[in-house]
């Protein structure tokens, strides 16, 4: 008889959403593309970012292979990015670059998505920066600094690689400072292999990071207390022949 009951509630569950999705559609059904497309689009210079998405989703599956398809795909990233709604945007992101892999605007596609994947931390850049960002977990900001690599990797000249360009600067400097302060903090607790390990994670993925100074430093002195000597004298070279005043007050 449970099962009974679970079979059915599932089925009405089922039912309703079927429903409300027929009902967001049937605004728009005898409407023509051009019609929703238009009408997208000054939702969208609006600001009604919400009804321009609404309109956009309707235009795919009304008119899926009209002559805004490819136009339509494009703009729903946009329009789900400026509401927020990252997850979406990236998705949309990712299927224009599927359909349409050497489109007008695959360049755009693949920076927007980057731009989703930063966007959904700057809460945290905001609350948190220059505070202890070491209990952060770094996923989604690694994943945006890949997908500005990728799409830097892809479009060197496009229009948006210089802005990318920064923002993985940004975020470089952020990851190392990170693998920075978990080092210091295992270097506190006496884990000197630990601290020399994220040290040398710095130096190696972020050479190019304001933390590269304060890590080799952190390597130094970890493997001083580690008594590995010849580690310890190829690191000091390091920093003799690139930041010579770092060694002062080192032993």
């Amino acid at each position: 008889m449970k099962k009974y009951y679970l079979t059915l509630g599932c089925a009405v569950v089922l039912l309703l959403s079927a429903c409300a999705t027929k009902t967001g559609l049937e605004k728009y059904e005898g409407q023509s593309a051009q019609q929703i497309f238009v009408g997208a689009e000054k939702s969208l210079q609006k600001g009604d970012y919400k009804d321009a998405s609404d309109r956009y989703e309707a235009l795919e599956a009304l008119y899926p292979y009209g002559d805004y398809a490819q136009q339509t795909e494009l703009n729903i990233i946009y329009s789900y990015y400026k509401d927020r709604d990252y997850d979406s945007a990236i998705a949309a992101a990712d299927r224009y670059t599927h359909l349409y892999p050497q489109g007008p605007a695959t360049d755009y596609a693949y920076y927007m998505k980057g731009l989703a994947e930063f966007s959904r931390n700057e809460g945290f850049f905001e609350r948190y920066l220059p505070l202890n960002i070491s209990a952060r977990d770094n996923a989604s900001i690694q994943q945006a600094f890949n997908d500005f690599n990728d799409f830097l990797t892809r479009y060197p000249t496009s229009v948006y690689a210089p802005d990318a360009r920064q923002r993985m600067v940004f975020l470089r400097n952020l990851l190392a400072e990170q693998q920075l302060q978990i080092g210091q903090y295992y270097y506190s607790r006496k884990a000197y292999v630990g601290a020399a390990e994220r040290g040398r994670v710095v130096v190696t993925q972020y050479p190019h990071s304001d933390s590269v100074e304060a890590a080799l430093v952190l390597m130094y002195q970890s493997y001083q207390q580690l008594q590995l000597t010849s580690d310890a004298v190829q690191v000091r070279a390091v920093l003799q022949a690139n930041y010579p005043e770092a060694l002062k007050g080192l032993k």
